[in-house]
C-alpha cells in the first residue's frame, strides 16, 4: 500500500506538472515590449496615419494660420494708433493706449480660443486615426462641441501653471507636462468636469513626463526648419507633431 501511495502521488505530481508547463507560453515576455515605444516610434505611426491625406490637413492648417494671422494683424494695427512717445525734457512716456489695447485684445482672443482651437486639433488627429481626412470645419469643433468644458479646463491649466511658475521656472515646466493630457481626457469624457480631466492628467503623466519631454523634443529639427521656411512647412510638420503626441496619449491610456 504504501508503494502504491507513492506511485499515485508521483503520477499526479507529473500530471500538475504536464498541465502547469503550457500555462507559461499563454503569456509570453512580450506584453511589456509595447510600454519601450520611443519617440521615433511615435513620429513613425504619426507619419503613416497622416502622410496619406497630408494635403488635406496642409490646407486645414493653413486656414487656421490665417485666423491666427489675421487676428493678430488686427491687434497690431491698434498698436500703432497711439504709440507711446518718450518726452526726453520731463523724462515721462507719453501715449501708449494703442499698445495697451492690442494687449488686452491678444489676451482675451488666447484665453477665450485656445482650449477650444487645441480641442478641434487633437479630434482632427483622432479622426485621422479613422482614416477621416480633416476639414476646414474641423477647426472650429471645439466651438460647436463642449465648448464650456474645452475652456475651463484651458483655463485651469494656465492657472496652476502659473501659480507654480512663479515659485520656480522649472516647476512650472514640469506641471505644464503633467496637465498636458487633460484635453485629451476631456474630448475622450465630456462628462468629465474640468478638475476631473486636471486630475486625471496629473495621475496619467506620473513616470511619463520625460517620454512626452523626448517626444517634443525630437522635432526640434523641423521646428528648426520651419522658421527657416517662414512657417510654411510647418502647414505639413505640425499635422504629424500633433499626431505623433496623440498617439502617445493613446500608448499611455492603453488604448492604442
Amino acid at each position: 500500500m504504501p508503494n502504491k501511495t507513492k506511485k499515485n502521488v508521483a503520477k499526479e505530481a507529473k500530471q500538475v506538472k504536464t498541465e502547469a508547463a503550457p500555462a507559461k507560453e499563454v503569456a509570453p515576455k512580450k506584453a511589456p515590449a509595447s510600454n519601450k515605444m520611443r519617440a521615433r516610434d511615435y513620429r513613425h505611426k504619426a507619419i503613416d496615419i497622416v502622410k496619406p491625406m497630408s494635403g488635406d490637413f496642409a490646407v486645414t492648417y493653413l486656414v487656421y494660420s490665417v485666423i491666427i494671422g489675421a487676428f493678430s494683424a488686427i491687434a497690431g494695427a491698434i498698436a500703432l494708433i497711439d504709440k507711446p512717445a518718450f518726452d526726453p525734457s520731463t523724462g515721462i512716456a507719453t501715449g501708449g493706449v494703442g499698445i495697451a489695447i492690442s494687449s488686452t485684445l491678444i489676451a482675451l482672443f488666447t484665453l477665450l480660443t485656445s482650449g477650444a482651437f487645441t480641442y478641434s486639433l487633437i479630434n482632427l488627429s483622432k479622426q485621422a486615426r479613422m482614416k477621416k481626412k480633416p476639414t476646414v470645419g474641423g477647426i472650429f469643433y471645439g466651438f460647436k462641441e463642449r465648448y464650456t468644458q474645452s475652456l475651463g479646463v484651458y483655463i485651469m491649466q494656465t492657472i496652476f501653471t502659473a501659480l507654480w511658475t512663479l515659485l520656480l521656472i522649472v516647476p512650472g515646466i514640469i506641471k505644464s507636462f503633467s496637465y498636458s493630457m487633460a484635453l485629451y481626457i476631456a474630448l475622450d469624457n465630456p462628462n468629465k468636469t474640468t478638475l476631473d480631466c486636471i486630475t486625471e492628467s496629473r495621475k496619467l503623466m506620473h513616470g511619463n513626463k520625460w517620454k512626452l519631454f523626448c517626444l517634443r523634443i525630437s522635432y526640434i529639427g523641423w521646428f528648426i526648419l520651419m522658421i527657416l521656411t517662414l512657417g510654411i512647412l510647418g502647414f505639413w510638420v505640425l499635422p504629424k507633431f500633433n499626431q505623433a503626441q496623440y498617439e502617445f496619449y493613446l500608448h499611455i491610456t492603453h488604448k492604442d
